[in-house]
């Protein structure tokens, strides 16, 4: 599969703009939880990694054989996004992963994936110090 040398900038500012708005989203979630606010840097790594999955929904969005207007692939992006949140990233890994096992040729023996697809230094909870 040859990658195409012709860029579409108006996808590419779809899928930008849908990774905007998924975590835009995500933010505003959290800022209306009356929760207080994760660490800075949990905070920004959750951001981006939803801003990730909002990317790849509407890249996804952009290969399905239906014409889809702007606003459906936002939102669609932007729920996705939210909904998965920071653990996104590792369910598209598990998603590729289960695809990849499927294909003709593929060794069973593959290692099996993670269980926790989160980190658990991104979780926002702190671990007791030792004392």
């Amino acid at each position: 599969m040859a990658l195409d040398p012709t860029l579409d900038t108006y996808a590419l500012a779809v899928v930008a703009a849908a990774g905007v708005v998924a975590a835009g989203m995500h933010a505003t979630a959290l800022a209306g939880s009356g929760k207080p606010w994760p660490a800075r840097r949990v905070l920004t790594a959750n951001l981006i990694s939803t801003a990730v999955v909002g990317m790849a929904v509407a890249e996804g969005a952009r290969h399905v054989p239906l014409s889809l207007d702007l606003v459906p692939v936002l939102l669609v992006a932007a729920i996705a996004g939210h909904t998965l949140g920071p653990r996104g990233p590792g369910w598209l890994f598990l998603v590729i992963l289960s695809a990849i096992k499927r294909l003709p040729g593929v060794p069973d023996d593959l290692p099996p994936p993670p269980t926790d697809p989160q980190p658990p230094e991104l979780s926002g909870t702190k671990e007791p110090a030792d004392a």
